[in-house]
């Protein structure tokens, strides 16, 4: 039986006790008690909840139909060896969870308030995940949920970077300096020697933090916290997941693609520019293709998607708009507010960048554990506001193969 139809049943018979209730008391002639009220208020919200458990279920399912030839098969894979997820593979698949999805607020109401009522498979998953100072280890299941979740709400992987999962701390992949150089050959002559350059990258997995507030109300009571806890926190380590991937700084923070060595530049002067053509774009493609590569996306500030959007033919007293060439127009063109727009190009301190290349030539590294914490008392005003405030944190690292696959355009002005 599919996990939908398991979820129905349950549904089935929530509404079937519900019923019996309300039946009850109209025989009766009276309406529900105070104990009544509650169990039925209880029932009516786990109801409310497998509304959208069975919902996930259905696409989930519907997802997997679609995706025949999309399966991760891990038994293949060689002790040490990880399997690299496209951007449209998802790490939940890589863990073995059998029955009911799990959800993140059971989880929270559960480790907040001690309230466990029907969350006996987050309590059972829970384990002994408990840290001393009430902090929990978010059960690989619905932990790899919501690094899905994050992975969906970043620019990066839709732009095509890919995701290692690491099975340990640290981890060393390869990435490629330089091509081999093959060559014509007559009859008989011997090949000329030409071998590819290699180097490793050290993997190490730095923890990226966020923290949320919650309203208590919401957490205790409201059948859509579930969905709604899931997507602020995977939405708040998706921003800062795209920060660090893109411009991470690499002492402090994994290092991100615009700061590693090896990219492409095209400068837009020695002070910066604003764009009046789509020049620097096919430079940036025309740099990438000089090493072979194929540029598939770019990724940009919503200040220079607007100023692109806008620009005109520049003949005088003419609105009409450019036509962008179709080196640019091919272009995957993904906007994200973590592209800074106050880099300094000379004596310019308000300049932006646009970052082109193949992305699947960069992968993030994310560790499968999800570390949270929640407290009704700690920071300002929480306390007093009614609030839970969540801290959650995971570790990971960003690794770039082919440098010279990126572009990176400096100096952008509005």
């Amino acid at each position: 039986m599919k996990l939908s139809d398991k979820l129905k049943a349950r549904r089935a018979t929530i509404s079937d006790e519900m019923r019996g209730m309300v039946e009850s008391a109209a025989t009766e002639n009276r309406d529900l008690n105070t104990e009544e009220r509650t169990k039925f208020d209880s029932l009516k919200a786990d109801k409310d909840h497998l509304a959208q458990l069975i919902a996930d279920a259905e696409a989930s399912e519907g997802a997997d139909r679609e995706a025949e030839g999309r399966d991760i098969n891990t038994a293949s894979l060689a002790e040490g060896e990880v399997r690299a997820l496209l951007p449209e593979q998802r790490m939940a698949s890589l863990v073995q969870h059998t029955g009911e999805p799990l959800s993140m607020r059971n989880l929270l109401r559960g480790q907040v308030f001690g309230n466990w009522r029907g969350a006996g498979n987050e309590r059972r998953e829970m384990g002994e995940n408990t840290g001393a100072l009430g902090g929990f280890l978010v059960p690989d299941s619905l932990s790899a949920n919501i690094i899905d979740l994050a992975r969906n709400k970043t620019v990066i992987v839709p732009a095509g970077a890919l995701t290692i999962p690491m099975p340990s701390p640290e981890m060393t992949v390869v990435k490629v300096k330089t091509d081999p150089t093959p060559a014509a050959r007559k009859e008989h002559q011997e090949i000329t020697e030409s071998a590819p350059t290699f180097e490793p990258i050290r993997l190490k997995a730095v923890a990226v933090a966020c923290m949320v507030r919650m309203s208590v109300e919401l957490l205790e009571d409201a059948p859509q916290a579930a969905q709604t806890v899931d997507n602020v926190i995977a939405a708040a380590i998706a921003l800062e997941v795209d920060r660090i991937g893109l411009f991470g700084n690499g002492t402090t923070e994994p290092r991100g693609l615009y700061n590693t060595d090896g990219l492409n530049s095209v400068s837009m002067g020695a002070n910066g520019a604003t764009p009046a053509d789509y020049d620097a774009y096919l430079d940036a493609v025309a740099a990438i293709e000089t090493y072979n590569g194929t540029p598939g996306a770019v990724i940009m500030s919503p200040r220079s998607k607007r100023t692109l959007s806008g620009l005109k033919t520049g003949i005088s007293g003419d609105k009409t708009s450019l036509v962008p060439p179709k080196e640019y127009t091919e272009l995957r063109r993904l906007v994200s507010n973590q592209i800074p727009v106050n880099l300094t190009q000379g004596g310019a301190t308000t300049c932006s960048s646009s970052l082109v290349g193949d992305f699947s030539q960069m992968a993030i590294a994310p560790r499968t554990g999800l570390m949270m914490e929640a407290t009704r008392t700690g920071g300002d005003t929480t306390f007093a506001k009614m609030q839970v405030l969540i801290r959650a944190y995971l570790r990971f690292d960003v690794a770039v193969f082919r440098p010279a696959h990126f572009t990176k355009i400096v100096g952008i002005k509005a």
